[in-house]
């Protein structure tokens, strides 16, 4: 089969080259058409509360597109200056609004948090999404600034944009493929070599990047890293078949054959199912790899893991097709373009590792453990971040997202006073926290104020001076609100009751305290003077003077009496007072109760007390004229203002409190304050809620990262475990050689912890699995030329053959993945990327010497397990 297969391939060489050429045309005109997603929650595991409170958000709330940038301008010396730049950076094209020290608002925090020292910083926004023309612009102008200045003032300014990753810029791809060919160069017999294997992984490249149209989006991560990857964990596929073709050429030349018709596509014949058994087992030992990144929760293991699977297939089928097409075509000028290339002869090492195998064995215990230990003590990072120059003068905004339902919301007041609290609170923004909050009557008192103090005193929660045109709500008037929204009652009085009742009354007005929503008809009273007189010369009888009248009852009783008294002498002046009746007693009764009987408990938020005096203020209502045209225009006004709030953020099922906090996305002290939420929320929130935020994100992975990544370690090495004993048919093989990568990865894990440094979970996770799946191809290599030579030689010689037959393929495809991958992670800026590439090379560097340096010392030792049993002796 794989002879046809071979005989095929050679015959339909053009027709294969034209198909891969007009292929690698339409998949890489299809790559601008694929989704990239940064949005990192959309990976969260699907029973992630996190990722289900993000659906509810976007569901709910139909937020506009925003992109901020946080701008920091140097040696602004005053408000004037502050001001000025201000104004300067409102007329940037694309700039919706910009805050500052100078307006910023409650929601924005404390206006001392926007200086800091010699530097001011100022947030702009724009409406639109970062990636639209607006945003773009907007940015562009404030690079211009900050190569100019602002007013003559030094501008630095950073993107808020949540993603981390980008793409890979056109310089550092053309260094890191100048680099792959540079090695492919130094290791390839002819000039055109490396360019055929540039070729061909190209349009693999090319038809895996295209192809990613069919999943609809991708991880921007993935997008960024994929083809870079793909490059280099396939590259050593060209030279396996490469040099098989090489070897079949050189035995046609020493049998004088080589320059018959057709003598390169008979090469090509026979070194096909040669290169097969070796390319395959690399290949699928590294997409199984791949694979196992599928079993992690976070499901951007399972977008990388599937993208870069897809890609080392086609790698793989375009080395068995386009290749030998290439070759085949090219031989007469691969023939004309000989070079020498590095071949090194490491005969002297076979020596040293059988002769100190002992050593090394005890040497390679010692690193097992050493490395095993420090490993578990490397910090795991779940955020990553660019350097932000800004950021180390002003933190940036970290928002925590508390979603709740509508029906469930008595306490969450309760959990944003907790959070407020919390010294690195901003600010907390929500229904239940802003006009929906519970407030006693000082509160109400004191957040009038604060808002009549800042505002304008038409506005309608105005001023407290007893202007006409504002509320006035001063104490007593809120006493009387708060009292009648608690359904208080006028209920009934004695005549002494009532006359003191009026006395308060009469000494509030003359010290202006009653202001002019509640002393609009109360005043001075007719015939109290009288009544109090009666009282206590005796005249009332005992069975009156103990009776509790009704507002109707009395103003009946004493209106009866003012006119006896009228007719029968001369009252004092009385003209301040007002005339009784029943409307007026009843509004006297209620204040009277409402300032002695009212509970200090009592709350009322914002909106109730809006939306309550404007009910009561119509035709019926219990302050009924008690307010002026002006008055219920303001509150209409606050009224709408107020439905705005609800709108932001009270959906049609759930709510959201929105917690701004200038805690760092992932910090000890972070986590602590997330999980207090969280408590805090289980305790008081009945019914479903969620948190949504990095910070949560982070909470939530840290959570059950330790066991997951335990268990895709497990997946991963019974996975590779499993495929190395088939290739090899022996148990203690693929025991060897998985323990020998997997001590890589420890050495990886624990190089990154011994520097200072956390390690991205990420890139953690995909060392694993790439190490695992792709380096171990390097041991199987040199593995199997072993074994080969032990059919007939010794261990030491086996040893030296080993090395020789195997050398040239490691170091090659070995050096690809640790320079390329380490120059990338060295010059790209993005962190997310930068840290895997490094960290694969750092891995890829520790593979390749336990592999050279630690691998034969171990089949020497463990021959007899490692060699079959009919090998030659032991010597």
């Amino acid at each position: 089969m794989l002879d046809y297969c071979a005989s095929l391939i050679v015959r339909a060489r053009h027709l294969i080259v034209a198909l891969a050429a007009l292929c690698a045309v339409f998949f890489g005109a299809l790559i601008p058409f694929v989704g990239v997603n940064a949005d990192m929650a959309k990976y969260l595991p699907s029973a992630s509360p996190m990722r289900a409170g993000t659906e509810v958000l976007t569901d709910q709330f139909d937020d506009p597109d925003l992109s901020t940038f946080r701008v920091m301008v140097e040696g602004l010396a005053d408000d004037s200056e502050r001001k000025e730049a201000l104004a300067a950076l409102e007329k940037l094209e694309g700039a919706h609004r910009v805050t500052s020290s100078t307006n910023a608002t409650a929601a924005d925090g404390d206006p001392a948090r926007y200086i800091n020292g010699d530097h001011t910083l100022f947030v702009v926004s724009s409406e639109s999404d970062y990636a639209d023309p607006a945003a773009t612009s907007l940015a562009e102008h404030l690079s211009a600034l900050s190569e100019s200045g602002l007013n003559g003032h030094p501008l630095t300014f950073t993107s808020d944009n949540p993603s981390t990753s980008g793409e890979l810029p056109l310089w550092i791809a053309a260094i890191a493929v100048a680099l792959l060919a540079a090695i492919l160069i130094a290791m390839s017999a002819s000039w055109i070599e490396p360019l055929l294997y540039l070729a061909t992984i190209g349009i693999a490249v090319l038809l895996n990047m295209g192809s990613n149209v069919v999943l609809g989006e991708i991880a921007e991560v993935t997008f960024s890293i994929a083809a870079i990857l793909q490059l280099v964990l396939s590259m050593d596929y060209s030279i396996i078949l490469a040099n098989r073709y090489r070897q079949e050429r050189t035995a046609q030349k020493n049998r004088g054959v080589d320059s018959v018709p057709e003598a390169s596509a008979i090469a090509m014949r026979r070194a096909l199912p040669k290169a097969f058994s070796a390319i395959a087992s690399a290949s699928i030992t590294t997409i199984v790899g791949l694979l196992m990144l599928i079993f992690m929760s976070f499901k951007v293991g399972a977008d990388l893991g599937i993208v870069l699977a897809k890609g080392v297939a086609i790698s793989m089928l375009t080395v068995f097709t386009v290749l030998p097409a290439l070759l085949v075509m090219c031989d007469a000028l691969i023939a004309r373009t000989p070079k020498p290339f590095l071949h090194p002869r490491l005969g002297m090492l076979a020596r040293l590792e059988h002769a100190a195998r002992w050593v090394v064995l005890a040497v390679f215990i010692a690193i097992l453990a050493g490395s095993a230990f420090l490993q578990s003590r490397t910090e795991t990072a779940y955020t990553l971040s660019t350097p932000d120059r800004v950021a180390e003068h002003f933190a940036p905004d970290n928002d925590i997202v508390l979603v709740y339902l509508n029906s469930n919301a008595e306490h969450i007041h309760e959990i944003a006073d907790a959070a407020k609290r919390d010294p690195h609170t901003i600010s907390v923004m929500g229904y239940p926290a802003t006009v929906g909050a519970p407030l006693t009557k000082g509160e109400m008192k004191s957040t009038l104020e604060e808002f009549g103090g800042s505002h304008d005193s038409g506005d309608a929660m105005g001023s407290t001076d007893g202007s006409d045109d504002s509320l006035a709500l001063n104490d007593t008037a809120l006493s009387m609100v708060y009292f009648a929204y608690h359904d208080g009652q006028a209920g009934t009085m004695t005549l002494r009751e009532f006359v003191a009742a009026a006395r308060e009354v009469e000494n509030l007005s003359q010290r202006g305290e009653l202001g002019s929503f509640t002393s609009g008809s109360i005043g001075r009273f007719e015939g109290v003077d009288a009544l109090e007189h009666a009282l206590e010369s005796g005249q009332v009888p005992g069975d009156v003077r103990g009776r509790e009248f009704t507002p109707g009852q009395l103003a009946s009783a004493l209106n009866s009496m003012t006119e006896r008294e009228s007719k029968g002498s001369h009252s004092s002046d009385t003209s301040d007072a007002t005339p009784l009746n029943e409307e007026d007693l009843t509004q006297l009764f209620m204040l009277h109760r409402a300032l002695h009987e009212s509970d200090p408990s009592w709350t009322m938020s914002i909106d109730d007390l809006v939306h309550f005096l404007l009910e009561e203020s119509g035709q019926g209502g219990r302050f009924e004229g008690q307010l002026s045209t002006e008055q219920v225009s303001q509150l209409e006004n606050a009224a709408a203002e107020i439905g705005d709030v609800r709108t932001r953020f009270v959906g049609t099922e759930f709510s959201r409190l929105i917690i701004r906090t200038d805690y760092p996305k992932e910090s000890p002290e972070t986590l602590a304050f997330v999980e207090n939420l969280i408590d805090l929320a289980n305790a008081k929130v009945p019914g479903e809620h969620f948190f949504v935020g990095d910070s949560v994100m982070v909470y939530e992975m840290r959570e059950g990262f330790g066991a997951e990544n335990v268990k895709i370690a497990l997946f991963t090495a019974a996975a590779i475990f499993i495929i190395v004993a088939l290739t090899f048919r022996s148990i203690a093989v693929p025991a060897i050689l998985v323990l020998l990568v997997q001590v890589g990865v420890f050495l990886t894990v624990s190089t990154v912890g011994l520097q200072g440094y956390s390690m991205y979970y990420l890139a953690m996770l995909i060392v694993q699995c790439i190490l695992m799946g792709a380096t171990i191809d390097y041991a199987i290599v040199l593995t199997t030329y072993y074994r080969e030579a032990r059919q007939k030689h010794g261990v030491r010689d086996s040893l030296a053959r080993a090395y020789d037959g195997s050398i040239h393929t490691i170091l090659t495809s070995g050096l690809i993945m640790v320079l390329v991958t380490g120059v990338i992670g060295f010059l790209f800026s993005n962190p997310t990327v930068a840290q895997i590439c490094r960290t694969i090379a750092i891995g890829a560097l520790a593979a390749i010497i336990l592999i050279v340096g630690v691998l034969p010392a171990l089949l020497a030792v463990l021959d007899r397990v490692v060699a079959p049993k009919d090998a030659a002796p032991r010597a």
